[in-house]
């Protein structure tokens, strides 16, 4: 009895890990975030979702869709989805790369081996042999190079005529004589009275005028700023800017979009939000977490010249 319950045993203690692997395992399936940048100092962190094509701003305790929002890490974002934690390493910006140093010129008192060689300048030395030959000896004169010069007419007729001095004086011929002159009549040209009145000069087109800064406070709704931001089909038709040394330069504002009534204008810069200088991406990612738990939101731009601050309460 004692055996039969010993081989028993045995059987379900082999058996046990062959069931256990034999058991399915839930899939995870493809992970649709990508961490675009950490901010372990608030326990958030900016990730893409592929799902809805939008940018959001999680935080430690949250849930995304199917994923839980685990830890925060100084490089890295842990998610649980389908009883499975996931480490995602968040994306690490490109390192510029460093250029390569000049090369050194050439040690002008080392030779190389491998330079071709200068070719000897022609020798000026005389020739010896026999001396200069004649390139005129042994050639005939063709027909058509025979010239014939015949004599002056008198010379030919007479044959006692007196030789022509080729240095006389040539006779100028008469010069002949002008035709009277005929006074042309001096007609004078009407005289035409000029008017008085001076036309006057145009008038320049009028410069528009600049509008100023907003200065009073104005309440925004958090929800519809996060919505105006998240949506980057419709910001990329409101609203236009590039980066400068300074800061962002808004191109472009679509009058009646939801930047134009905050205030905002095409040729402004915003220099800084809340206090904290805007001037690269980083910036401005590290602006748009930020705005999760801000309370008021405040734009320093500058305008035609002139720097004013928009004031904006968040609820």
């Amino acid at each position: 009895m004692r055996v039969r319950a010993a081989a028993i045993l045995l059987a379900l203690l082999t058996a046990g890990p062959a069931l256990a692997e034999d058991r399915p395992r839930q899939r995870v399936g493809k992970v649709t975030l990508r961490v675009t940048q950490v901010f372990p100092e608030t326990h958030q962190a900016l990730v893409y979702d592929k799902a809805t094509n939008k940018h959001v701003v999680v935080t430690e305790g949250e849930q995304l869709g199917k994923y839980e929002i685990v830890e925060v890490g100084d490089d890295e974002l842990i998610v649980r989805v389908s009883g499975r934690e996931l480490v995602l390493p968040a994306e690490q910006p490109a390192t510029p790369t460093t250029p390569a140093a000049p090369a050194k010129p050439a040690d002008p008192g080392l030779l190389d081996p491998y330079a071709p060689s200068t070719p000897a300048p022609p020798s000026t030395a005389a020739p010896t042999g026999p001396g200069p030959l004649d390139p005129y000896a042994g050639i005939a004169p063709t027909p058509a190079e025979i010239r014939v010069v015949v004599a002056p007419e008198a010379q030919r007729a007479g044959g006692s005529a007196a030789p022509l001095d080729p240095y006389a004086p040539i006779a100028t011929p008469a010069t002949p004589a002008k035709p009277p002159a005929v006074a042309k009549p001096d007609p004078k040209p009407p005289v035409v009275a000029k008017p008085d009145a001076t036309p006057a000069a145009p008038t320049p087109p009028a410069t528009p005028a600049v509008e100023a800064i907003r200065l009073e406070s104005m309440t925004l709704k958090r929800g519809e700023l996060a919505s105006a931001l998240g949506d980057f089909d419709s910001l990329h038709k409101a609203i236009g800017f590039v980066r400068t040394g300074t800061g962002v330069r808004l191109t472009t504002i679509a009058p009646g979009s939801y930047f134009h009534g905050m205030g905002l204008r095409s040729g402004d810069v915003v220099t800084a939000i809340n206090n904290a200088p805007l001037r690269t991406l980083d910036d401005a990612a590290a602006a748009y977490a930020r705005l999760g738990s801000a309370k008021k939101l405040d734009l320093a731009v500058v305008r035609a010249g002139e720097r004013g601050t928009l004031h904006f309460a968040l609820k």
